[in-house]
């Protein structure tokens, strides 16, 4: 078993391209925008650590593969809960601001 820290480098990265990828495609109103961006994300995500797993870590393609249900179901319980959240933020936000 490996430890966490070693994963440090490769999440700063990953989880910096999926943040920057997701950011310059979700606009805030649009749902379609929101779901594109959450599923490019998710993919960077994904195929990242599989890929630093796989090759960079050199853990090989079988022990990379063991993680990859484990990342489906992280990002898809990120995208069932941060996408509405994050739009009835928004909406309040916007309710706020404008004085309602």
């Amino acid at each position: 078993m490996v430890g966490y820290p070693v994963f440090a480098p490769f999440t700063l990265v990953i989880k910096g391209l999926e943040g920057l990828v997701a950011g310059g495609i979700a606009d805030g109103v649009s749902t379609r925008r929101d779901l594109l961006a959450w599923g490019l994300g998710s993919v960077i995500m994904v195929a990242g650590y599989f890929l630093s797993e796989a090759y960079l870590m050199r853990l090989g393609v079988a022990a990379a593969l063991v993680e990859v249900p484990g990342n489906i179901a992280q990002v898809a319980f990120g995208g069932l809960i941060g996408i509405p959240v994050a739009r009835i933020i928004r909406r309040r936000i916007r309710e706020v601001t404008s004085g309602e």
